[in-house]
């Protein structure tokens, strides 16, 4: 009985250090290596810039003053003005420059435009000073380059300042009407001479009386004692009365004794009266108000 034991008892044993008599042993866990790589760095390529139509760069337009000059004294109505535009890059294409001017408390107007330049580069154009109202004193010239796609150089070479330095025009559109009053000894006339001129330009009027005939002769007897483009010499002119830059009527009374004609306005001593505009630049031509008529074969 025991040596049929023996071969069983060492099953049992060997059972035992394997994992028990009579059960299946439990499964051995086995570890598997995981290899893990170490991580590659990169440079990120640079990103491609593209430029869209809307984002490329402006072309730089300036310029530079040719005319007029620094502090220029303009004594003529009709003004050249020239600049000489540049442009950057070099392939841009100008279509016009623009001169405006300023004047007192007004905005820029534009004066002339210049279309195409000239031989040696400079583009220019002429404005009409008295056209565009401006009154003599000092005026501002400034210039804009345009060029085909819309852009605007705005004033690169900054203002210029220039004077207009001219007297006013002649006054026109003048009347005058005579109100009488009759003395015993004399007759008093009150003379209202009224006329029309631009505003903002005379600083002053002057009514003056021409003490002779300018035009008296033979072949013009009968005739006006003045006429248009006589000349005056400064003896023959006396100031009778004066009104200030915004008047356009003026009030001038005379009074005329009995048996006091001689051929002259209703006894005034005066062949003709003339109104001048003026101002600081000088006065305006001479526009003939009245005058009485030659009478070549009278005596006085």
């Amino acid at each position: 009985m025991v040596h049929r034991l023996l071969p069983y008892c060492r099953l049992f044993l060997l059972a035992v250090v394997v994992g028990g008599c009579g059960r299946a042993a439990a499964p051995i866990a086995t570890a598997t290596a995981v290899t893990t790589a170490s991580p590659v760095l990169r440079t990120p390529a640079a990103p491609t810039m593209t430029t869209s139509p809307s984002e490329s760069v402006r072309p730089v337009l300036g310029g530079t003053w040719v005319s007029p000059k620094v502090g220029a004294k303009v004594g003529i109505q009709k003004l050249t003005l020239s600049a000489r535009p540049t442009v950057s890059p070099a392939d841009v294409h100008l279509t016009k420059v623009v001169f405006k001017l300023t004047w007192g408390s007004t905005s820029a107007r534009p004066g002339c435009t210049a279309t195409r330049a000239a031989g040696d580069g400079t583009w220019g154009c002429t404005v009409d000073l008295a056209k565009l109202a401006v009154p003599p004193g000092d005026f501002t010239i400034g210039f804009d380059v345009f060029d085909d796609a819309g852009n605007i150089g705005s004033s690169p070479a900054g203002t210029r300042v220039a004077t207009y330095a001219v007297p006013p025009p002649k006054p026109t559109n003048i009347s005058f009407v005579v109100s009488q009053s009759i003395g015993t000894d004399s007759i008093t006339n009150v003379v209202r001479i009224t006329w029309t001129e631009p505003e903002g330009i005379a600083t002053g009027f002057r009514l003056i009386g021409v003490t002779a005939c300018p035009n008296e002769s033979a072949a013009s007897n009968h005739q006006p004692c003045l006429v248009e483009h006589t000349p005056l010499s400064a003896n023959l002119l006396h100031t009778i009365a004066t009104a200030g830059g915004s008047a356009r009527s003026m009030v001038w009374t005379e009074t005329e004794a009995f048996g006091e004609a001689d051929g002259d306005i209703r006894g005034s001593g005066f062949f003709a009266t003339v109104l001048e505009a003026y101002n600081r630049f000088g006065g305006s031509t001479l526009a003939i108000v009245e005058s009485s008529e030659v009478c070549w074969t009278c005596t006085y």
